[in-house]
Order: structure tokens, then C-alpha cells, then sequence
């Protein structure tokens, strides 16, 4: 995952995995969220097909925390502080909090 600088158009951060467990996307990317809280602006969420949700830390380019389970299929991640909330495209537990 790339990060932009939107006004200067040049890339500010480029994510890259790590050792942990489930440190990367392995399938479609369908929706990625920045944290809007003033404490935790340096986390950046991404969730897709491959069943992971991932926390990015911006600061260091790698992940911060994963989460094997939301199969997220469209803007399917929301936020406040910490606490998540996924959407997940099946028969059962689509919604869930994290």
C-alpha cells in the first residue's frame, strides 16, 4: 500500500510487510480507512477478499496489528478510536466489532 501526498503529488509512505502472521493482503483490497481520531492518525486500516484486516502504522511503514476473519467486499470499515467496526459479505456475524 502507497500513500500519497495529495497537493505536492509525490509519494509520502510506502507500506511494507513484516514477520507477523496475516502481515499482508493476499487477495483484492475493497476498502482502506485512515483513523480520524487526533490519538491514533497514524493508523490506517485495510480489509479485502483475503478474509485479513489490517492496521498500518504510517509512521514506520508496516503493520501494527492484523485481524484474520472480515471478508470485506466494498466500504466495509469504520472507526472511532480504537474500536472497529467491520462488514462482512456472509451468512452469518457480518457485522462485527473489533
Amino acid at each position: 500500500m502507497r500513500i500519497y501526498d495529495e497537493v505536492k503529488r509525490k509519494k509520502m509512505v510506502e507500506m511494507k510487510e513484516s514477520n507477523a502472521p496475516h502481515n499482508c493482503h493476499t487477495n483484492r483490497v475493497y476498502c482502506a480507512k485512515f483513523n480520524k481520531d487526533p490519538q491514533y492518525q497514524h493508523l490506517v486500516y485495510s480489509g479485502g477478499w483475503d478474509q485479513t484486516l489490517i492496521a498500518w502504522d504510517i509512521r514506520d511503514g508496516k503493520p501494527y496489528q492484523s485481524i484474520f476473519g472480515p471478508y470485506i467486499c466494498g466500504d466495509g470499515i469504520a472507526n472511532c478510536g480504537m474500536d472497529l467496526l467491520t462488514a462482512s459479505w456472509r451468512q452469518t456475524d457480518q457485522l462485527q466489532q473489533w
